[in-house]
């Protein structure tokens, strides 16, 4: 996420993109199949399912911090135009 934040930030502000920013979303779209964080959240609610009886549960601040991470992921690969992210870096002039 960080990466894309550094990629995409000075274009969503109508600026030239940073030095790095080819490489950082270049990073970022080889990342993102190992970004399978949907899947995490499935087989920690198998575990917390299979552990309830053995234990007490609660969710605290770490297991909400998780389900927030899936969600913005989901809603990352879902809303994100790779294609007009590319022309963006290509045809604008690095910073600096």
């Amino acid at each position: 996420l960080l990466a894309i934040i550094y990629a995409i930030g000075p274009l969503v502000r109508g600026g030239a993109p940073h030095t790095g920013a080819r490489t950082a979303f270049r990073l970022a779209e080889r990342l993102r199949p190992w970004s399978m964080a949907e899947i995490f959240i499935v087989v920690v609610a198998v575990a917390l399912v299979k552990v309830a009886g053995l234990a007490s549960i609660t969710f605290g601040p770490a297991f909400w911090a998780f389900a927030c991470l899936v969600v913005i992921t989901a809603l990352k690969d879902q809303l994100i135009c790779r294609y007009s992210i590319w022309e963006a870096l290509d045809t604008r002039k690095p910073a600096g």
